[in-house]
């Protein structure tokens, strides 16, 4: 694959940090759990880099990346397109609706959103629900992560979680306030990595959840036989199966 990018410090910077340092803990989400990534969300894909190493480390994955800058897009398609990633050119929120974007100092690796614009923005639910829901979710948007984690009803299903988070959207807010939001949700953190004011957290469903989430499967693939088991009991019972009420009633 050929790849293409801006004339910026920052996205060679990102290069490095995805695919020398693993910054996002792709290896580790790979050898723990690499067979179970069959979907995954990629918001805030910039120029496509995470999309990349995702796609190197788990081949047969659906791949969704969502970036709003609509010149970062036209990189994240020439670079991703061609293996099989989906871009949209949305932002992604806790509600559908319009944004703007700002990038200071022309720098999109810290471009960031605000409320009112002519950006398109999705609901972070019906991304998810594009995708058929994740396993696999990287947030790396600037300081919109912080209402997609306030709200748990969308994270259900889903394995890992890498983001990166910024302090400096929420006033007073701390490394430890991000772990919290975290595990909230039903997360361990397996790595957090912290700057001054920012940081990175990687984090799997906690044990309980998984237990949950395995319990929840079984019971939708043995739902079917249940049902088929319960009506054939209520036709063929013995003493009031409604097969033997109408051999009765006919004589």
């Amino acid at each position: 694959v050929a790849l293409d990018w801006p004339p910026e410090d920052g996205v060679r910077a990102a290069f490095t940090e995805v695919f020398l340092g693993d910054n996002y803990g792709l290896e580790i989400i790979a050898d723990q759990d690499g067979a179970a990534i069959r979907r995954v969300l990629d918001v805030g894909a910039n120029v496509g880099w995470f999309a990349l190493a995702a796609r190197s480390h788990f081949p047969g994955a659906a791949i969704h990346a969502y970036e709003p800058n609509a010149a970062a897009v036209a990189f994240l398609r020439r670079n991703t397109e061609a293996l099989g990633v989906v871009a949209h050119p949305e932002a992604v929120g806790a509600s559908s609706g319009r944004v703007s974007l700002t990038i200071p100092d022309g720098k999109s690796v810290h471009a960031h959103t605000a409320d009112g614009g002519d950006i398109p923005q999705v609901a972070f639910a019906d991304a998810l629900a594009r995708l058929g829901g994740a396993d696999l979710i990287k947030l790396d948007c600037e300081g919109a992560e912080w209402p997609l984690l306030d709200d748990p009803a969308p994270w259900a299903g889903v394995r890992w979680l890498t983001v990166e988070y910024h302090l400096w959207v929420r006033p007073g807010a701390t490394h430890a306030d991000a772990a919290g939001a975290v595990t909230r949700l039903g997360f361990k953190v397996v790595r957090q990595q912290t700057l001054s004011t920012s940081g990175l957290l990687l984090a799997r469903l906690g044990t309980r959840m998984r237990l949950l989430l395995s319990v929840g499967l079984v019971l939708a693939w043995a739902m079917p036989v249940i049902a088929a088991t319960t009506v054939y009991q209520w036709l063929f019972a013995q003493r009031f199966g409604v097969v033997n009420w109408v051999l009765d009633a006919v004589g």
